[in-house]
């Protein structure tokens, strides 16, 4: 056990170096645009690491979760409107609005259970979807564009790989405390509502307290991703709430490994560096991603995470 666990440390510490190295060799080799691609997958990453805590750890299988995360991302672009570009005022703020959002969803979704908590939280997320089609004073349908990135103290945002290094922080500080989490009594007590509900009643945990605080936890997580992504793209539009969202996210954890801690990053990098790479050769690049997903469903059905080590990191 004690073997595991070292070779799992140290295979996570090359991971860390590799990733810390990646925009120098990238940039000296004259392939900066693959710096905005990395950024791109590590912030859904973070998205899909958030998904994690509610399905993963939690069992609550949510079809609405990309609302959060585009309110995330709204609430940083409507503040830029404003006049608000500080990153210390911005992102708080969204993770702020992302934890509400969660709270009130949440609340009165997980009275429900199964294929009823689904509908609502995916019917929730389609209202939050047509609110921001119907703010016309904020682009409707069409989105905002950011006029620029936000400002963060003693950091040049508007430099890729500034940018690439901040969300990298912010990925593996994330982790970091989902991994606390998890290993924590909190934890404990998820994994055990996931397997067994009645019976941790029956023991006396507050079961719905414990699935709220989770749910709100992780809606935050994943406002802080929104407000990464509009950062990146400099632009949100209502998609990046509707429901198709929220499935990319469910695919990205699928095939990464659902409850393993690394399961979101995993998933998010096979998806979007193979959308990066069949689109080179084909428009028909999502037939070819079908095709891994029904590979990984058949032949790996706890997705790549099957494939590792999972010491203390898996629930």
């Amino acid at each position: 056990m004690g073997t595991r666990l070292n070779a799992s440390r140290w295979s996570l510490a090359l991971v860390l170096i590799a990733a810390i190295a990646f925009p120098f060799a990238a940039n000296a080799l004259g392939g900066g645009y693959y710096v905005g691609v990395m950024t791109r997958v590590m912030i859904y990453a973070l998205a899909a690491s958030s998904l994690n805590l509610v399905l993963g750890y939690g069992g609550m299988i949510s079809f609405g979760h990309a609302a959060f995360f585009g309110a995330g991302a709204y609430c940083v672009a409507i503040l830029a409107q404003e006049g608000v570009v500080s990153a210390l005022i911005a992102w708080p703020l969204a993770v702020a609005i992302s934890v509400a959002c969660a709270l009130v969803i949440g609340a009165i979704s997980l009275r429900t259970r199964g294929l009823y908590f689904i509908m609502i939280t995916l019917a929730f997320a389609q209202m939050l979807y047509y609110f921001f089609v119907s703010l016309k004073s904020y682009g409707g349908e069409d989105g905002i564009n950011l006029a620029a990135r936000s400002r963060l103290p003693g950091f040049d945002l508007r430099d890729e790989t500034t940018f690439y290094f901040v969300v990298l922080a912010i990925l593996a500080g994330c982790l970091y405390l989902l991994g606390r989490v998890a290993a924590s009594r909190f934890g404990a007590v998820l994994r055990g509502i996931r397997e067994n509900e009645p019976r941790m009643t029956a023991l006396g945990y507050p079961t719905y307290r414990y699935r709220l605080v989770c749910f709100t936890i992780a809606g935050g997580a994943a406002g802080l991703a929104g407000a990464l992504v509009v950062n990146q793209h400099g632009f949100v539009s209502p998609s990046l709430l509707d429901w198709t969202q929220s499935g990319t996210l469910l695919v990205m954890l699928i095939l990464g490994g659902v409850g393993w801690l690394y399961g979101g990053v995993a998933g998010a990098a096979a998806m979007l560096l193979l959308e990066e790479i069949l689109s080179n050769f084909t428009g028909y690049w999502k037939l070819g991603l079908g095709l891994v997903l029904l590979f990984v469903v058949l032949r790996a059905p706890g997705g790549f995470g099957s494939w590792f080590s999972r010491g203390d990191s898996r629930g």
